[in-house]
């Protein structure tokens, strides 16, 4: 169920959402083996798998973000260079999202899916554009060949990665909100 209506939303693709479901089929609850069965607030399985899931792919955020203050240190005003118009919250979501990536890695094939398009003016200037929501579908490789230098792009990670890190996460000690909710409530009582 849960699969399903986040696959039809568009928040992951038929692998993921099938891999969920096979999931919930063969471990639907904590197995006998886990040291975590007992101590899990979240009582099924694949649920907790799914949190963690999510959860994981959020460090892959704070690494972008720490990757970005570090380059931003280094090249404050070279980040957007060719971006100056587009709007600030338009930055910001490029800014935690993607990293600044040399053409030819993308051309090549590697796992960076393009976070700018062009566009080109009626005189036949040309524009570079943020891309809020990159796709695989039309994201236009060929016409960024015209931009020298890195354009901004996101890492094109399956999400199966991160369901398979949450696998491990859940079956060796549960689910990560239980672990994070107990951190909380030990520090609230110092």
């Amino acid at each position: 169920g849960i699969s399903l209506s986040l696959f039809y939303a568009g928040f992951f693709g038929g692998a993921d959402a099938k891999a969920l479901i096979c999931l919930s089929i063969a471990i639907p609850m904590y197995p006998a083996v886990s040291p975590a069965r007992r101590s899990a607030l979240i009582p099924l399985f694949p649920v907790a798998v799914l949190v963690n899931a999510v959860l994981a792919s959020s460090v892959l955020v704070l690494a972008i973000l720490s990757h970005n203050l570090v380059m931003y240190a280094r090249i404050r005003g070279e980040m957007f260079r060719g971006l100056e118009h587009e709007p600030l919250w338009k930055k910001m979501l490029v800014f935690t999202a993607g990293i600044k990536v040399d053409l030819e890695k993308i051309m090549s094939g590697l796992h960076y899916i393009p976070m700018e398009y062009l566009t080109r003016g009626e005189g036949g200037e040309v524009t570079r554009h943020i891309r809020i929501s990159p796709s695989l579908e039309g994201a236009g490789f060929e016409e960024l060949s015209e931009i020298q230098g890195q354009v901004w792009a996101t890492p094109g990670l399956p999400f199966l990665i991160f369901i398979t890190i949450g696998f491990l996460v859940a079956l060796l000690f549960g689910d990560l909100t239980a672990w994070l909710i107990n951190l909380f409530v030990a520090f609230q009582m110092r």
